[in-house]
């Protein structure tokens, strides 16, 4: 997986007031690819957090300066952009736990193996495929 076919997506807008804050579910290796990536643009460590059911994983993210907790509903409630980055077949759960969090100013972006990434604009929106 190449950051560079993802990164116009993650910049923040020089337009808007606020910046970018982005949000992991899952503290694996693809989030912690991805997040680095991130950090190495234009969003800032405060502006990120990552959650997971262990803490197994959290200390590499709090060594970059990323926040990190055991609630997805607090990653989603403080993102703009969340990456959904667990095993495929969590997917669903994780997306049902989550909908009634997600509102028109989310991106939500579901990492899947085989370098497949799924992106949702937006509730009811349509998913795009990309192959990176």
């Amino acid at each position: 997986l190449s950051l560079s076919n993802i990164s116009p997506i993650v910049k923040t807008d020089p337009s808007m007031d606020m910046p970018l804050r982005v949000g992991f579910i899952g503290a694996g290796n693809m989030a912690y690819g991805i997040a680095k990536g991130i950090l190495s643009g234009d969003v800032l460590p405060v502006n990120v957090k990552v959650s997971a059911p262990s803490p197994r994983n959290f200390g590499r993210f709090e060594e970059l300066g990323i926040s990190v907790t055991h609630f997805n509903s607090d990653v989603v409630s403080g993102s703009d952009l969340v990456f959904v980055a667990v095993k495929p077949h969590l997917v669903p759960e994780i997306l049902r736990e989550i909908s009634q969090l997600v509102t028109q100013k989310h991106i939500i972006v579901s990492v899947w193996l085989k370098h497949k990434m799924m992106i949702s604009l937006a509730c009811n929106s349509h998913l795009i495929t990309l192959k990176c």
